[in-house]
């Protein structure tokens, strides 16, 4: 994970210049090693330069985050696995600044909060599909809608865990053959052209469903992979901002490095976790959500080893972990890096986000210290609703969101000068059943966005 190639930084081989052959053609006959340096100039080496529009993760700025990530780490190192989770939240994060998906100024002037829309989506809105879906005839007609099964919170998997909020899921989505996702994707496209403005709505809010619970990640009981182009284009600004993603030069990576973190606590190695004795001597001593230890304690223990609090240590300079975790019995605290002086080093307490394989919750440019998960916030009146048996595990491997490919289709279809000539979007304004303020959105259990 580290953001410059060893052999790079010691001067062993130039890093090649796209575009610049003559000055490539004479690093080759001046380098330590011109057969290698040729090979690499002209393969490996240019590449981050060709393809880093389309692939961020080519970029030195997603290079040095990793790095950063790395060093807060248990073991100092990630996993290809990690990786891949860090760059699939990567997009999830950043398309949360859309006031379509983040903070949103409504049309009478009201402001809905990131925080507001989570818990909405998480809490509220599977009872909103549960009752749309029983009263509007169409929709017992619509492949996709009747595929999604609705769950009260509390009630079990398969494997006894109880749902922390009312869940909608998608049965085995990830087993679906070729004709079988057309089949899907073509009835969720249908509802954008329904004559009924509610299901017309249902259409993109079950985008948004998807975006709270899973981001823009696959799994085998999501349905992003699903989703029709149309669709997209219906969520203000997306596709736009998958383009934006590609000029940017990772704007707010250390806020995303820790909201990542804090949607991946369960993970011994993301989070470094004080050892048993360590953790009852910092539960001992937490006041108004702040521990604070001498750093000569903090930095080695009685055998001289290196203790869980520190990343690395440089010459006399002593580099800290930014978040750390804490067991008291079962349940995680977590705690953030705050201040450091010459004798002490001092950690606050911060909401862990997001649970495992179930919710994701990013918002972009939020600090940590002011976010709170939404997930369990849901009201009695949200969990009326039809219940049923959590479906067993997907027949396939958990698909990932693929982001070269995302930013290149949008690119494709930024140039397509109509989706379909012969078929025009969807007049998405007529929404005249829907609240106009928070105040009847919270008395109609709909959604006003």
């Amino acid at each position: 994970t580290h953001a410059e190639n060893p052999i790079i930084s010691g001067e062993l081989l130039v890093k090649p210049t796209v575009g610049k052959g003559e000055a490539t053609k004479k690093a080759i006959r001046e380098a330590h090693l011109p057969f290698i340096q040729g090979f690499y100039s002209n393969t490996y080496g240019v590449m981050p330069e060709i393809y880093g529009k389309y692939f961020p993760f080519l970029k030195d700025y997603m290079l040095n985050a990793l790095d950063d990530l790395s060093r807060n780490s248990k073991r100092g190192e990630l996993s290809e696995k990690e990786i891949d989770e860090y760059l699939e939240d990567y997009l999830t994060y950043k398309v949360s600044r859309l006031p379509s998906l983040g903070t949103e100024v409504l049309p009478d002037g009201t402001v809905m909060t990131a925080e507001e829309k989570r818990r909405y989506f998480i809490n509220s809105f599977p009872k909103r599909f549960v009752d749309l879906r029983a009263s509007i005839p169409e929709l017992a007609q619509n492949d996709f809608m009747q595929r999604i099964k609705a769950y009260r919170a509390k009630s079990k998997d398969a494997s006894g865990k109880p749902f922390l909020s009312p869940t909608l899921l998608f049965e085995n989505s990830g087993g679906l053959n070729a004709l079988d996702r057309e089949r899907y994707t073509n009835a969720w496209r249908d509802m954008l052209y329904s004559d009924n403005a509610d299901v017309r709505q249902l259409a993109v809010d079950m985008f948004k469903y998807a975006y709270y619970k899973n981001g823009l990640g696959f799994g085998p009981t999501s349905w992003m992979h699903l989703v029709p182009i149309e669709v997209e284009f219906s969520i203000d600004g997306y596709r736009d901002e998958l383009i934006r993603i590609q000029e940017e030069d990772g704007e707010d990576m250390e806020g995303f490095t820790e909201q990542f973190i804090l949607n991946h606590t369960d993970n011994r190695n993301i989070i470094s976790y004080a050892p048993e004795q360590s953790a009852k001597d910092i539960l001992g001593s937490i006041e108004n959500g702040t521990f604070t230890i001498d750093i000569q304690d903090a930095v080695r223990d009685p055998e001289g080893n290196q203790k869980w609090l520190v990343s690395d240590v440089i010459g006399d300079v002593i580099i800290f972990k930014k978040i750390v975790g804490v067991m008291s019995g079962s349940t995680p605290k977590i705690f953030r890096l705050i201040s450091e002086t010459e004798d002490t080093v001092s950690y606050a307490e911060v909401s862990k986000l997001g649970v495992r394989n179930a919710y994701k919750e990013y918002s972009y440019g939020a600090d940590i210290t002011n976010m709170k998960s939404q997930v369990g916030e849901y009201t009695e009146g949200d969990n009326v609703l039809n219940t049923g048996i959590m479906p067993g595990p997907a027949e396939s491997q958990e698909e990932r969101f693929d982001i070269a490919g995302a930013v290149a289709e949008a690119n494709i279809m930024n140039q397509t000068e109509a989706i379909a000539p012969d078929m025009p979007m969807p007049d998405l304004a007529d929404l005249s059943k829907a609240p106009q303020n928070l105040e009847d959105y919270a008395q109609e259990d709909d959604c006003p966005f």
